[in-house]
């Protein structure tokens, strides 16, 4: 580190002291294009920008040569599996002979370095089963943390932050935050390459748990992508504050920067675990650099065109997403090496004491039922839409016309021909429970939780979609909740569409879905009320919402608790903002005198009201996300008569004609709001 810090040195001073022009100049010489292995990753891309196509090919050629010689010694490599239980079964009798002597002795062993009593030692109570790893991550966090928040790693980044900011602010204050997200990008990757996954894997309890070996590695892995995040969070605030950014703009770099970590995690489990013990420390980490290096060329690429085309935004969110593709991949290659059965113990074929057949008829008829909705609603809103044309032929219809030809269609005649089909398949009505008013507040701020994060996680993928393919997904809902009459948009989105939605997916489905097992009701429930909507904008946070309200119905009986829950997101997205958007007179900011200090006086009066909504759904969204992690743990689904076995469920509710009817209309409406 010494010789390449003082190398960088002499490259600043022979710049006149530009640090991109020394970067390039030590980094980028082109005597480094001969280190082997990734001196011919750098000359490939160099070559290929300087139009040398043979020098290229050279390099692609020696890159090709060593991947397949490693891939020979490693193949080649014999693990001798006995050989190393011996070893340490040596190793565990010594230990063993040692403290049986000390113990016969009157001596008593002690640890080496006695912990501080500043500790915390409360207990872990959170977690069970697979899920324990990820409240064990936590809690040594902050069992660990200074002043039970500031971690090592988090003072680390702080400080790297700090330096990097403020060398940036007082030389080259245009870069912005870039150097900043980038050094603790760095930063992130080289520490997520020491695989801090084996603290887990490595231990007997990991086996031991009788979970899926999936699952484990899952929330073994969020603990530490959920720890990353906590640490980098505070790093680009300070850098933000610091080099002056934006608060937006800085933490688009959080996603970038979580999902490097996320994918060098991954990719070190993966090779700690599939290369044998008798390859050797050595040969993993070059195997583990040529797959970390390599996998990141692509987000290289992503950025220099983002950056060439003055898209660095949608170019940092797509190379995250690459990431978390990626890291996902090794994640799931990871535990057929860890446990080849995925932890997966024989457990015999659980007996299905009905009729599949009629199981299948069952969610064949009721996928039925929703596709009449969908078909018959939208048939008949074409045609009224266009009599509302022909009738007003310059296109100026009133807005209750508008309104009518849209749900009147649906409300009226579509939904009552679905519940005709529904009601051939017998149901079986919840218990009635009653909800306490602190439960019933939980569920409202999980709910809010629920919907803001399907939003955010629809956002983004409709945002990748539209960079990929140049179209948007049209919207249907926002033209009315942006509409000017009110009462309508209070009494069809607040009233109406609440209560007759929840009867339909709460009552109807989960009555009739529940025999066959109660999360499969839920779940089944949740994805016809997010597919309903016909559009990728609303899937996600409908999705979300139908699990909540679903849960709710289905342990309480009483359609009254979703039923308010749904009024009330309806009323926030639907009445309250466009409300408080209104105010502000959107259409009027670009033309605002900002030099004019009545003007911005009034502008910020208006912008108040609007800034204090946001800035309450974020905290009650946090709050929700406290509240959904403490009581996730809680949910629990009771075995039904006729439930369904876990090899059986996929192929019932979707292997029938009117579940692909379903799924087929519903496909064919989220492309219809792609080309609308």
């Amino acid at each position: 580190m010494l010789l390449v810090a003082g190398g960088y040195l002499l490259s600043y001073a022979k710049t006149a002291g530009d640090p991109l022009k020394a970067a390039v100049l030590f980094f980028n010489a082109p005597a480094t294009r001969y280190i082997p292995i990734w001196g011919q990753i750098k000359g490939l891309c160099a070559f290929l920008l300087e139009d040398k196509p043979l020098e290229a090919a050279l390099c692609l050629l020696v890159l090709i040569l060593a991947g397949a010689a490693l891939i020979y010694i490693i193949w080649n490599i014999h693990a001798d599996f006995y050989e190393d239980a011996m070893a340490k079964s040596e190793e565990t009798a010594e230990l063993l002979e040692k403290a049986q002597s000390g113990k016969s002795a009157g001596i008593v062993y002690k640890r080496g370095k006695d912990r501080s009593e500043k500790l915390r030692r409360d207990g872990l109570r959170h977690g069970a089963g697979a899920n324990i790893f990820f409240f064990k991550s936590l809690y040594n966090r902050f069992r660990f943390a200074h002043l039970g928040f500031f971690t090592k790693t988090m003072e680390t980044y702080l400080a790297i932050a700090a330096l990097v900011s403020l060398y940036c602010r007082f030389t080259e204050n245009a870069l912005g935050i870039l150097p900043v997200a980038l050094t603790l990008g760095a930063v992130a990757f080289f520490r997520a390459m020491g695989n801090p996954l084996e603290q887990d894997t490595k231990m007997d309890s990991f086996l031991l748990i009788p979970e899926n070996t999936w699952a484990k590695l899952f929330w073994s892995l969020m603990g530490g992508t959920v720890n990353c995040l906590l640490d980098v969070l505070p790093a680009i605030l300070i850098g933000a504050l610091i080099t002056g950014t934006g608060l937006l703009a800085s933490l688009a770099w959080v996603p970038l920067i979580v999902s490097v970590d996320f994918y060098a995690t991954n990719v070190g489990a993966f090779i700690g675990l599939s290369v044998p013990v008798s390859a050797g420390k050595m040969v993993k980490q070059i195997v583990q650099i040529l797959f970390v290096y390599f996998g990141l060329l692509p987000d290289i690429a992503i950025a220099a065109l983002a950056i060439v085309f003055g898209h660095t935004m949608v170019g940092m969110l797509c190379a995250a997403a690459l990431n978390f593709g990626l890291g996902f991949l090794f994640f799931g290659l990871s535990p057929l090496f860890l446990d080849p059965k995925g932890g997966k113990r024989k457990q015999g074929v659980t007996a299905f004491h009905g009729d599949l057949k009629l199981a299948k008829r069952h969610f064949s008829l009721l996928g039925l039922a929703l596709f009449a909705i969908l078909a018959v609603a939208s048939l008949l809103q074409l045609a009224a839409g266009g009599i509302a044309g022909a009738l007003y032929p310059e296109g100026e219809e009133p807005s209750w016309l508008l309104w009518l030809c849209t749900f009147a269609p649906m409300y009226l005649v579509a939904v009552p021909i679905g519940l005709l089909l529904m009601k051939r398949v017998p149901a079986a009505p919840r218990e009635g429970r009653a909800l306490k008013p602190g439960r019933l507040i939980s569920a409202a701020l999980i709910s809010i939780f629920a919907m803001y994060a399907g939003n955010l996680i629809g956002t983004l993928i409709l945002a990748l979609i539209q960079a990929a393919i140049g179209a948007s997904s049209a919207n249907p809902v926002l033209a009315y909740a942006m509409d000017d009459s009110l009462w309508l948009r209070v009494l069809v989105m607040v009233l109406l569409a609440p209560a007759i939605e929840e009867y339909i997916f709460r009552k109807q489905l989960i009555d009739r879905t529940c025999v066959y097992g109660e999360k499969l009701a839920v779940v089944t429930s949740a994805a016809a009320f997010g597919l309903f909507h016909g559009n990728l904008s609303q899937f996600f946070y409908a999705f979300a919402l139908g699990l909540v309200f679903g849960y709710i119905y289905l342990k309480t009986g009483r359609l009254r608790y979703s039923m308010a829950l749904h009024m009330m997101i309806n009323f926030m997205g639907g009445v309250l903002a466009p409300a408080l958007l209104n105010s502000i007179h959107m259409e009027t900011l670009s033309a605002v005198d900002l030099n004019n200090l009545e003007v911005l006086e009034d502008l910020l009066l208006r912008l108040i009201p609007f800034a204090v909504y946001v800035l309450s759904l974020i905290v009650l969204s946090l709050v929700g996300l406290v509240l959904f992690i403490i009581n996730i743990r809680t949910v629990r689904f009771s075995v039904s008569e006729l439930e369904l076995p876990k090899g059986m469920k996929c192929k019932t509710v979707c292997g029938n004609l009117g579940t692909a009817l379903f799924l087929a209309g519903a496909l064919a409406l989220v492309v219809l709001s792609f080309l609308a």
